[in-house]
């Protein structure tokens, strides 16, 4: 189930990303449509703390690649 849902959280995400839409307005589709794939399975399926900081770490790689972010911003949440 975790590996499902993994794929899903990266389909959306490079859906998103392939999207004409401006910066902020990824951030903000990342939030609205990927992060709740994720979010949705926290209460039932037992995450560890190592694997949610893989998917945020990863996902700011993502962000910094594709010049959504800028690199400084990779450090310093989690």
């Amino acid at each position: 189930m975790k590996e499902r849902l993994k794929q899903e959280y990266n389909r959306k995400l490079r859906m998103i990303l392939k999207s004409e839409l401006n910066a902020r307005n990824k951030i903000t589709a990342i939030g609205a449509l990927a992060v709740p794939v994720l979010r949705y399975s926290l209460g039932i399926i037992n995450w560890r703390i190592e694997d949610i900081k893989k998917f945020d770490k990863k996902t700011r790689e993502i962000l910094t690649t594709k010049c959504i972010i800028q690199k400084q911003t990779l450090t310093g949440y989690m």
